[in-house]
Formats: C-alpha cells, sequence, structure tokens
C-alpha cells in the first residue's frame, strides 16, 4: 500500500473527508438532495465496480469491491495525476501506451448484472485544448473533441477481428467538425450497441444519447462544460421504461425514452450478447499494435483518447440520482395479455412520498378477469380480450402529490 493510498484511507475514516466535501460543494455550485457524490465513493451492496485510482504508483488500478478480475492494468505505463481531498487519478495524454486496459466480455463490466437499471459514473477534468479529433482524410482544422471516459466498444477506431457488443461513456463537442474544441462546451453522451442478432443494423442505440442529436435536452446550454476544472458526470438507464438520463454536476441535462425519435423499435437496450471482444477500457481506445500485421486505419493512433484525469469511476446496479422531483408514474409498456394466460405487472413511480396509492380513472374498470390493486399491481388472468384498449390511471402518494398516465 502507498502512502497516498494509506492517506486516503484515513481520510476516509475521519471528518477530515468531510471538509474536502464541503469544499467541493462550494466550487461545484450543485443544489441537489442526495450530495454523496461529492465526496469519495463508498462501496455499497449495489456497487458493481468502483476504481479509486488510490494507487499513485505502478501500472495497475484495483477494484475497491475487490474483484482481482476487475484490475485495470496500463498498456505500457500508468500516468498519475492528484487531486486535493481526492487523492491520486489517473491521468491521460491521448497516447496508446498509457490507457488503462480491464478485462474482456467480463459480465460485471458488460453491465450484464445490471437486470434493472444502471449508473454509470465519473469525476473528469478534461485539460485539452480540444479540436484534435479527426479521421486522417480530413483537414487539421476540421477536428472536433471526443474524450472517452469508459466502455466495452471503441467506434470502430481499433477492433482487428471479433464482435463489437459493447457500450461506452464518454465527453463529446455537439458539432463533429469546424475545429470543435472545449470552448464550443463538452457534453456526455453514450452508446450501447447490443446483439446485432436479429436487429441488423437496427440494434445501436448510439444515436439516442448522441451529443450531436437534439432531442432530450435539458436547459438552455445543455450543461456544457468549457473550463478544465473537474466535473461529476453521469449516465444512468433504466429497462423498465427504456429511458436514460444524463447529469453533469448532480443535474439532470438529458432525458431520452427509447427508441429516440424517429428511430426503429427494435433501437431499444437489450443486454443480450453473449460476446463482446472489446476489452474495459478507460481513457481511449487501445490500438492493438501488438497484434502482428495491425495498422492503423483513418482513425489513427490518438482519435478519441483522453487528455486529461479521471477518478471515482462507479458502475453501480441502481440509479443513484433521483429522476423526478416529484411523484411520477414510471412510463413503462405494458406486455400484452392473453386470454387465458395469467398476467402480473407492478406498476411504479419516481419520487414517492411514503406509500403510493393506486385506481383506475377512464375507463373504471378493466376487462373481465383483470384488476388493479391500491399496490399499484395489475394482475389477473383475462377472461376477454379488447383490441386497442387503453386505461388512465391515478396515483397518490402520501403528501397528496397525483400523477395520471394513459398505458
Amino acid at each position: 500500500m502507498t502512502e497516498e493510498s494509506l492517506l486516503m484511507k484515513v481520510h476516509r475514516m475521519h471528518p477530515v473527508s468531510i471538509l474536502s466535501c464541503l469544499a467541493v460543494a462550494a466550487w461545484t455550485s450543485v443544489s441537489h438532495a442526495d450530495e454523496a457524490w461529492q465526496c469519495p465513493f463508498e462501496t455499497d451492496k449495489h456497487t458493481v465496480v468502483l476504481y479509486h485510482f488510490d494507487e499513485g504508483t505502478g501500472n495497475q488500478s484495483r477494484d475497491a469491491t475487490g474483484d482481482k478480475k476487475l484490475t485495470l492494468r496500463a498498456f505500457k505505463q500508468a500516468l498519475w495525476g492528484r487531486r486535493p481531498g481526492f487523492g491520486t487519478t489517473a491521468r491521460f495524454d491521448r497516447q496508446n501506451d498509457h490507457l488503462l486496459i480491464g478485462p474482456t466480455n467480463n459480465d460485471k463490466l458488460h453491465l450484464r448484472t445490471c437486470t434493472r437499471e444502471w449508473t454509470i459514473e465519473a469525476w473528469v477534468r478534461y485539460t485539452g485544448p480540444g479540436g484534435k479529433d479527426r479521421p486522417n482524410s480530413t483537414a487539421r482544422n476540421n477536428g472536433y473533441t471526443f474524450a472517452n471516459i469508459c466502455g466495452t466498444d471503441e467506434e470502430g477506431a481499433a477492433l482487428a477481428d471479433g464482435y463489437r457488443h459493447g457500450w461506452l461513456f464518454y465527453l463529446r463537442t455537439e458539432r463533429s467538425n469546424s475545429n470543435a474544441t472545449l470552448l464550443d462546451g463538452l457534453l456526455p453522451g453514450a452508446r450501447f450497441l447490443g446483439s446485432h442478432k436479429g436487429k441488423d443494423p437496427n440494434n445501436d442505440v448510439g444515436g439516442a444519447f448522441w451529443p450531436g442529436y437534439r432531442h432530450g435536452w435539458i436547459g438552455k446550454d445543455w450543461g456544457r462544460i468549457r473550463d478544465t476544472g473537474w466535473h461529476h458526470y453521469a449516465w444512468q438507464f433504466r429497462y423498465r421504461d427504456q429511458t436514460g438520463y444524463m447529469f453533469v454536476d448532480g443535474k439532470m441535462t438529458r432525458k431520452v425514452p427509447l427508441p429516440a425519435p424517429g428511430r426503429a423499435p427494435t433501437r431499444i437496450i437489450e443486454n443480450n450478447a453473449k460476446r463482446c471482444d472489446i476489452p474495459f477500457q478507460v481513457g481511449g481506445f487501445l490500438r492493438p499494435t501488438n497484434l502482428p500485421g495491425w495498422k492503423p486505419g483513418d482513425f489513427g493512433m490518438t482519435m478519441y483518447n483522453m487528455e486529461g484525469e479521471i477518478d471515482e469511476l462507479r458502475i453501480s446496479s441502481i440509479m443513484r440520482f433521483s429522476v423526478a422531483d416529484k411523484l411520477a408514474i414510471i412510463r413503462q409498456k405494458l406486455p400484452d395479455a392473453g386470454l387465458g394466460v395469467p398476467y402480473k405487472i407492478q406498476l411504479g413511480a419516481d419520487a414517492a412520498e411514503g406509500k403510493t396509492r393506486w385506481k383506475m380513472m377512464y375507463p373504471t374498470s378493466l376487462p373481465k378477469g383483470l384488476a388493479l390493486d391500491r399496490t399499484g399491481l395489475l394482475h389477473g388472468t383475462p377472461e376477454k380480450l379488447v383490441k386497442g384498449r387503453t386505461m388512465t390511471i391515478l396515483a397518490t402518494d402520501q403528501a397528496g402529490e397525483t400523477d395520471k398516465h394513459t398505458f
């Protein structure tokens, strides 16, 4: 254990860490009910993987949950930075040699253990001028900015052989040309490919969370970051209503239900790929120069790679951030009912105060054999089917807040 990692253990055990968190809160100017994200993260039962990057020396970064299979290793040599109150950080200079590489096709890192929802989050400090990301076939002054945080895809930049079925979480400028630099503002983006089987080419939901599309953004400036300070980024997703959320410094900046506007109905997230041949990568996309015969393509050796620092990288099997400030029924798609087939589905709501009561509004009853109880459980065995029928349901929490939705 290094001196730095020992100091961080002390910080996490004593009130010194609280002072550090208050300092973070002062300069982030964020108002959010749950401020735990402003401190160095602790593991809990929902933690899939957590990298503190507190090693400070050597070429490995270990998972705080203790899973040795999740250890990251520098391709050649790790670079380290330092952040007051948080210890050491993983540093990147866009070069292949310093990227951190994890296992390939690991269930945790491929999000297969996040069966209901997930949060992928990290503290990131982008320190470069930006504008350097461009294919070699384009003019030097026609680049943009793309910085990979982590994931199991590589944007087609480096895979020598195998299947692309992974995901990405990254920072990017809205524009893809015209020398889009840090001054244009960085936005969080994400991509999830999933299995091509039976869907190709309509399996990829990358466009849904791509910063270049205008749907789903919240606020005038979408939470763009134009400075070189530390900022917290998070991508949340929930299978129940196929909705993804982006957060910047604790504030929701984007909400996208899938499929995104104008997209094929198959462009939803189904984590059903059994194989992904791209390793989990942090800070960029590894170019496999160690493989005989591999040569860089049009994306070269540095396109999409991070210039800056990453800290406190965590994947969780829950949504860590609230997605509503008052009672809101989850807009889930209900499965079709079959005649004589037992049916059971639980309705849900976000931001409920205490218990939630449910009741039918219109129509006042369901087809014979089905019932909605006060807990929001829709159940029964249909004795009659009515095609094309909708129902409007009312939910009320103990604070008196109400919401209604037509399913």
